[in-house]
C-alpha cells in the first residue's frame, strides 16, 4: 500500500470515528439550525422576546419553538393538558410552544409573562444532568423562603395533578418572584437581561386577578343580603297573607 492510500485510509477510518461523535455532540444545535433555517418570527413573537428581555441565546431558544399566539378554540385544541389549574400557555417538547392571545387590557403583561415560562421550560428541558440536579436544589431553597400563598396554592394544584413540581417552580420563580436568593438570580440572568421586567408584568395583571376576585366577592356579599331582605319580605307577606285566610268571629 503506498504511503498516499495509508494516509487516506487512516482519515477515512477517523471520520467514521470522529463524524457520529460529533454528530452526537452537536445533535442540539444541528436540529435547532434545522428548525430555524428559513424561519422568520412574526412581529408579535418578536415583540414578546423584546419585551421579556431575552437574552440573545433564549430569544434563540424562543424562537426554536416557534411561538404561536393562538385564539381560545385553537388554544384549548393544541394545549390539551388536562390540568385543573388556570393555562395560558403550554411547551410540547419537539413541537412548539403555544400561547393563548389574551387581549383584555386589564391583564396586559399575561402574554409576556406567559412567553417567559414556557421558554423557560424549554430551557429547563436542555439542562444537563449535573446542572439540572444543582438548579434543582437553588429551587427547592428558593420555594422554602416563598410566603406567596397564591404561588403555594399554585404549586399544591400541579401536585395534586401530578405535574413536575420542581420544573413548573423553575418557570414560576423566574417569572414570577421579584426576590431570589443571589446563586438562583445569577443562573436566570443566563434568560432574561431584566428579569425583574417580567416580574413586574406579573405583578401588574396579578393586581387585576385580585381586584375581580374582590370584586366579585363584594357582588356575593351584596347578593347574600339582598336575597335575606327578599326572603325576610316574602315572610312578612306570607304572614300577612295567612291573617287575611282566617276565619272571622262570631
Amino acid at each position: 500500500m503506498t504511503r498516499l492510500k495509508r494516509l487516506f485510509s487512516f482519515v477515512s477510518t477517523l471520520l467514521l470515528i470522529t463524524l457520529p461523535v460529533v454528530g452526537w455532540t452537536q445533535r442540539q444545535n444541528l436540529y435547532d439550525s434545522w428548525r430555524l433555517h428559513g424561519y422568520q418570527p412574526p412581529a408579535a413573537v418578536a415583540q414578546l422576546a423584546t419585551d421579556t428581555t431575552m437574552s440573545d441565546k433564549t430569544r434563540r431558544l424562543f424562537y426554536v419553538q416557534h411561538p404561536a399566539l393562538e385564539d381560545k378554540a385553537t388554544f384549548s385544541f393544541r394545549c390539551r393538558s388536562g390540568e385543573k389549574t388556570i393555562v395560558l400557555g403550554c411547551y410540547i417538547a419537539g413541537e412548539g410552544i403555544y400561547l393563548s392571545n389574551v387581549t383584555d387590557a386589564r391583564l396586559a403583561g399575561v402574554v409576556q409573562v406567559t412567553a417567559a415560562h414556557e421558554t423557560l421550560h424549554a430551557a429547563y428541558d436542555r439542562l444537563g444532568r449535573t446542572d439540572k440536579d444543582h438548579v434543582n436544589q437553588l429551587i427547592d431553597q428558593a420555594y422554602a423562603q416563598v410566603t406567596d400563598q397564591r404561588i403555594r396554592n399554585t404549586i399544591e394544584d400541579y401536585r395534586k395533578n401530578g405535574a413536575d413540581t420542581v420544573n413548573e417552580l423553575h418557570s414560576i420563580l423566574g417569572t414570577e418572584v421579584r426576590a431570589l436568593p443571589a446563586e438562583l438570580e445569577q443562573y436566570y440572568a443566563r434568560y432574561f437581561t431584566n428579569r425583574l421586567a417580567v416580574v413586574a408584568y406579573s405583578e401588574a395583571y396579578e393586581q387585576a386577578f385580585t381586584e375581580r376576585k374582590q370584586k366579585i366577592i363584594e357582588d356575593d356579599q351584596a347578593l347574600a343580603a339582598l336575597k335575606q331582605q327578599i326572603d325576610g319580605a316574602e315572610a312578612s307577606l306570607d304572614g300577612r297573607a295567612r291573617s287575611f285566610e282566617r276565619p272571622l268571629g262570631g
